[in-house]
């Protein structure tokens, strides 16, 4: 015998469902939340257009934070929206780091020769744009934040930080001393530049 609130719900999800639902029939209420929930999510990404992308981060544009989301899309915050892209992270930043005439494995190994740095090196494209690479760029949850976006963060207990951006975005990650050790990294890039310009 199939609960009330089922037959209710598989009702309200047959538009979504494809007939999929009475699989499901003999088994508990959370399986039909779940296969509803994710016949929408389907639902609403197939309708989305996703643009294989010309990138322009001039003027007062500013990317906050990039990274790879669970369904292996690139998500990159900007203006106070959230951008997805359907492309491996290592080709949207090779794409910003041409619009400065380099190429992304120049700027990583020129960072670690620069500084001595062995994995991770902030990725800088300019005097908007410094990456740290909370996450690495090779990681299936590649997580990158903007040095230069960053308004001030807070520090949570079970080494959480809370990370609010000039924009408007917030975030929270768990790893505080990975954070530090990107922010203290991001400052010697920063120091590098200024005595270059002295000389």
């Amino acid at each position: 015998m199939i609960p009330k609130q089922c037959l209710i719900i598989k009702e309200r999800m047959r538009p979504f469902s494809m007939g999929i639902a009475t699989i499901f029939e003999q088994r508990n209420i959370a399986y039909l939340y779940f296969l509803t929930l994710f016949s929408r999510i389907v639902d609403v990404f197939s309708n989305i257009t996703f643009p294989s992308c010309d990138i322009v981060v001039l003027g007062d544009s500013m990317i906050d934070y990039i990274r790879r989301s669970e369904f292996g899309l690139l998500d990159v915050a900007k203006d106070q929206v959230i951008q997805i892209y359907d492309e491996p992270i290592t080709r949207f930043l090779e794409r910003l780091a041409h619009q400065k005439l380099s190429t992304l494995s120049g700027i990583i190994e020129g960072t670690k020769r620069a500084l001595k740095i062995k994995s991770k090196p902030p990725l800088y494209f300019g005097v908007s744009l410094l990456l740290m690479q909370i996450q690495s760029i090779r990681s299936e949850t590649a997580y990158l934040i903007n040095y230069f976006a960053v308004a001030r963060t807070v520090q949570l207990p079970g080494n959480e930080v809370l990370i609010y951006y000039k924009s408007g975005h917030v975030t929270k990650y768990r790893g505080y001393g990975t954070f530090l050790r990107q922010w203290e990294s991001a400052n010697r890039i920063l120091r590098y530049l200024e005595e270059l310009e002295r000389i």
